[in-house]
This record gives structure tokens, C-alpha cells and sequence, in this order.
């Protein structure tokens, strides 16, 4: 088996490295370095996103906010991974919260079943 390397996160609340400009289009641009994708909600921040007991309850909340990269960026940017990487860094902070109950997971589950 290939070694698993995550993508590096791009938290918005940064700006974005200079060198992902030059591929975008002008109203990508304009609408990344107006900070369309910040700030970061406060409920995603730390000691907030502990609030959250339930996984459900977090992926919906995020859900709404991650859309927003929809608007400024398509799969083909670089950036749009990247901030797809910090959305899953977000989950991975809020399982090492206390009391974060994680759904079950089906065993023997085909694909589709996962995604209901």
C-alpha cells in the first residue's frame, strides 16, 4: 500500500498564498481576497466546536458555511482542496473533544448506504 499524505489545509482566515492567484479568474480573485470564505464561523473554533455533541449536527452547520467555497471556487482549483483538507481538519479537531459521539458506521455497508 501507497503511505496516505493528506493535502495541506488552507484555513481562510489566511490569506490564500499569492502563487494561487495566478491561475484564477479576476472575480475568483476578488472574491477570495475580499475573505468571502472568512472569518471562520465561531462555533468551529476552539473551545466552541466542543459545543457540538453529535456528528450530524456538525456536518450540517459546516455544510452551510463550506457551500460558500462553491461559489469562489470550482473542483479544479488547488485552493478548493486545500480548504476541503481544513474542513476535514475541523471534523478531526472535533473528535478529540470530550463527549463527541461519532455516528455508527454500517459494517459490510455497500458505498451508497455510507452517504445516507
Amino acid at each position: 500500500l501507497e503511505k496516505f499524505v493528506p493535502l495541506p489545509a488552507w484555513d481562510p482566515a489566511t490569506p490564500a498564498p499569492e502563487s494561487f492567484f495566478s491561475y484564477m479568474k479576476p472575480e475568483q480573485m476578488t472574491m477570495i481576497k475580499k475573505g468571502l470564505l472568512s472569518p471562520m464561523p465561531s462555533q468551529f473554533m476552539l473551545p466552541n466546536i466542543c459545543d457540538y455533541k453529535d456528528a450530524n449536527f456538525l456536518s450540517r452547520d459546516i455544510q452551510l458555511w463550506h457551500q460558500v467555497s462553491h461559489t469562489a471556487l470550482n473542483s479544479k482549483d488547488p485552493l478548493f482542496w486545500n480548504f476541503h483538507a481544513f474542513i476535514m481538519d475541523l471534523h478531526e479537531r472535533w473528535t478529540a473533544c470530550p463527549g463527541a459521539v461519532l455516528p455508527a458506521v454500517k459494517r459490510n455497508a455497500t458505498p451508497a448506504e455510507h452517504h445516507h
